[in-house]
């Protein structure tokens, strides 16, 4: 998981591993490891949660370059977390990662409609223009977290089989 500061990087980890929402405070950096069962195989899943201060570079790098997949999250209600969004693109996931990897962009909070200042159209845009899945997402009110999270996982999964194959 990548993304600014107070996006949801934690936040998005606990509602998918124990189906809790808990505002977060503090900053935490950690990786969880989740067992998914799809047809007739167990994947191991680790889902690191970076910090989004620029001191922890060199620890995102050694974890980045190895990844089948990436999330990158943003807020909607906050430009920078958008805009940094496309600095970790440019500088991170676009020279770091391998080319084959998989992408998900997540808007979150949009049960924040009033405060809405990035358009799901700009998400959209920028997620097509750099080979991104995308989804927006309320990880407070759980709305389409798990569908967002199910289908990404199923299509490293697929990837990954075709690759064998």
């Amino acid at each position: 998981m990548l993304g600014a500061q107070n996006v949801g990087k934690s936040c998005f980890i606990k509602r998918i591993i124990h189906n809790q929402f808990k505002v977060l405070n503090v900053c935490e950096y950690g990786v969880e490891v989740l067992h998914v069962k799809i047809k007739n195989s167990i994947l191991f899943i680790y889902l690191s949660d970076f910090f989004g201060q620029e001191e922890w570079f060199s620890v995102r790098k050694d974890e980045v370059q190895n990844a089948d997949g990436i999330i990158l999250i943003y807020d909607i209600s906050d430009k920078e977390s958008f805009e940094s969004s496309k600095y970790f693109y440019e500088y991170e996931i676009k020279n770091l990662c391998k080319k084959s990897i998989k992408k998900l962009l997540l808007g979150n909070k949009c049960d924040l409609k009033e405060k809405r200042v990035i358009s799901r159209e700009q998400g959209l845009y920028f997620a097509s223009e750099n080979n991104y899945k995308f989804k927006e997402i309320s990880i407070c009110t759980n709305e389409n977290v798990f569908e967002a999270f199910e289908e990404f996982i199923l299509d490293i999964y697929n990837d990954l089989l075709n690759k064998k194959n």
